[in-house]
């Protein structure tokens, strides 16, 4: 006779808790995020990495098949258990559905974001029989028109709906999104209202930076900090959301006093690799990082230590800022802004402190100071 044994249930919030303060302590590279291409079939107006689809230069850069799978072994083997493929566009790459299925057997947790275009009844199929564990599609607008004004293609619109509806048909785990520009700011209500018929869950953000390759460059097409706000409060769930936060009666928990540059888990349990192999400390800052393709990637991680070791200069106030956790300012949106990591962004200083105001939040001396003087107003 055999002895059974019952193994209890814990939800998945629960266990990702239970497993941080272990992945902090030993620094385990448990998420990261796998860039397949820098080529899109699009060419959105506020877009970071959208080469041509037909750019030949770029293909030939990037990583082979087999070099992805050699990647993946790496990144398996020192722990990473969430992994995102992203690009670009992931569905340009010939030979995407061979490098999803090796993950797949690697034991990932997949997440794949796509504007959608590419998903052919194939493609769907394909993921259906092995299912990721979320798929994330971009939408540009609630019609023709805002699509070919923010993408600069036309087509693309009815494509994107034929892919839903081919990953909706086939019950795989969807949710949408949209980021937000001048162009298709009046469609917001429009994509919301697409999405929650559909019982898909729907999220934006107005809060751009320029290309990665472009650091300091204009971003002609971001809203202004005043008419973000005014998106916020058109949005009840997403109001109701930012009172929490910003009316919480512990201020300890809207900051993080570390004195190192990177207040994030860049370098402590996430990482970033690029689509010409290199392992990037934060994907917003390219010179820190280590080429995948002459270094293993373990010896390439024990590395980034040094990076988390960076400290912030006397003179960057986000990191006495009461509300830094709360504002997406940090080192790499800095180093896209300004080119300059060690300042803040004069965007998410001001959008923060009018969210703050909002909600009749009085401002300390250190907030007032790093929402202005560390911007540089």
């Amino acid at each position: 006779m055999t002895a059974s044994c019952a193994v209890g249930e814990m939800s998945y919030t629960a266990l990702t808790s239970r497993m941080s303060d272990r992945i902090v302590a030993g620094r385990i590279p448990v998420e990261g995020t796998l860039e397949l291409t820098y080529r899109c079939n699009l060419a959105c107006v506020q877009c970071y990495c959208n080469l041509p689809a037909g750019d030949e230069e770029a293909r030939r850069k990037e990583l082979t098949t087999p070099e992805v799978y050699r990647i993946l072994d790496g990144i398996a083997e020192a722990g990473c258990l969430w992994l995102l493929l992203t690009g670009g566009e992931i569905l340009l790459r010939k030979d995407f559905l061979e490098i999803y299925a090796y993950a797949k057997r690697k034991g990932f947790l997949l997440t794949l974001f796509t504007n959608g275009a590419g998903i052919t009844a194939r493609i769907a199929d394909a993921l259906a029989s092995e299912p990721p564990f979320a798929i994330e599609i971009t939408l540009y607008g609630a019609s023709e028109g805002t699509y070919r004004r923010v993408t600069g293609r036309s087509g693309q619109y009815a494509r994107v709906l034929a892919g839903i509806e081919r990953i909706l048909e086939r019950r795989l785990p969807l949710a949408l999104k949209s980021t937000i520009v001048e162009q298709n700011e009046p469609d917001l209500p429009a994509m919301r209202e697409f999405a929650h018929a559909r019982g898909l869950s729907f999220r934006y953000s107005a809060e751009l930076h320029p290309r990665t390759d472009d650091p300091g460059g204009v971003v002609g097409d971001r809203l202004t900090p005043e008419a973000a706000l005014e998106l916020d409060r058109a949005d009840p769930e997403r109001w109701e959301e930012l009172r929490k936060l910003f009316t919480v009666e512990d201020r300890s928990r809207l900051s993080n006093r570390s004195p190192s540059l990177f207040i994030c888990y860049a370098g402590v349990s996430g990482f970033h690799i690029n689509p010409y192999g290199r392992l990037q400390f934060c994907p917003s800052i390219e010179a820190l990082g280590h080429d995948l393709r002459k270094v293993p990637f373990a010896e390439a991680w024990r590395r980034f230590a040094a990076f988390r070791r960076l400290q912030a200069p006397p003179v960057r106030a986000c990191n006495e800022c009461d509300l830094n956790v709360a504002c997406g300012s940090c080192a790499g949106e800095a180093h896209l802004d300004s080119g300059d990591m060690t300042r803040g962004t004069e965007f998410h200083h001001r959008l923060t402190s009018l969210r703050a105001d909002a909600f009749g939040l009085r401002l300390t001396e250190n907030e007032k100071g790093a929402l202005k003087i560390d911007a540089g107003t």
